[in-house]
């Protein structure tokens, strides 16, 4: 558990935490491997290297200490030399974790492909349009455009709502659109459709809000 130095000296230096000696005659200590400590001076064995406990890890050879891992991160093992990041889709918060189950997923309506996030700003919403239903996506493609019929007007959706009548929407629409006066929509509805007496011209660019809907001329008509 000491060292004669390699001076003049006359004493025996004991060996310092984080190191130990089990021979005799020693001019030099041996360094705890990496994921052990030892917290006191004068060891004289190996065994004496304690391994790190869970949620701590320890990088460096011969030292007296072992560091918590980082929020983000966790170790569920004795005697490391690293700690795991949570993986992309969840976050952690607190330092000295162990559990895998300590990374939390990021929200439905949310996603984030950052790895070790220690806060749940990491989480990402799906845009106005979007919604997802999954916890923890690590992509924002999880967020999948509304139908047409449907709109989801808020960051991080986790449904689309369906429009009203009298409105209507295309795919991956934030809001629902108002039908021009001469056309009306059922709930749900893509597009708005001439009223009974209106009809398409026949020169009439297609549209889905109703403004393309012109009177029914003298001699024909539309029932519905």
């Amino acid at each position: 558990g000491s060292m004669a130095a390699e001076s003049e000296s006359s004493s025996c230096t004991l060996c310092s935490m984080g190191t130990y000696m089990a021979l005799v005659n020693a001019t030099a200590c041996h360094d705890c491997g990496v994921g052990k400590f030892v917290a006191k001076v004068g060891s004289i064995a190996e065994t004496a290297c304690a391994r790190c406990p869970e949620g701590a890890y320890q990088a460096l050879e011969g030292t007296s200490t072992c560091v918590y891992c980082a929020s983000g991160k966790f170790n569920p093992v004795e005697g490391s030399s690293v700690c795991i990041d949570c993986a992309a889709g969840k976050y952690q918060t607190k330092t000295g974790q162990f559990l895998a189950s300590a990374c939390i997923h990021c929200v439905a309506g949310s996603w984030s492909n950052e790895t070790a996030a220690s806060s749940n700003s990491s989480c990402m919403r799906c845009v106005p349009g979007k919604y997802s239903t999954e916890e923890g996506s690590a992509a924002d493609d999880t967020c999948q455009p509304c139908l047409e019929g449907q709109y989801a007007e808020a960051y991080g959706a986790t449904a689309c709502l369906g429009c009203p009548a009298a409105t209507y929407s295309r795919r991956g629409s934030a809001t629902c659109l108002a039908c021009f006066s001469d056309s009306q929509a059922a709930e749900r509805s893509a597009e708005c459709l001439c009223n009974a007496g209106f009809g398409l011209s026949a020169t009439a660019a297609a549209r889905f809000d109703g403004s393309h809907c012109t009177a029914c001329p003298a001699g024909k008509y539309k029932a519905s």
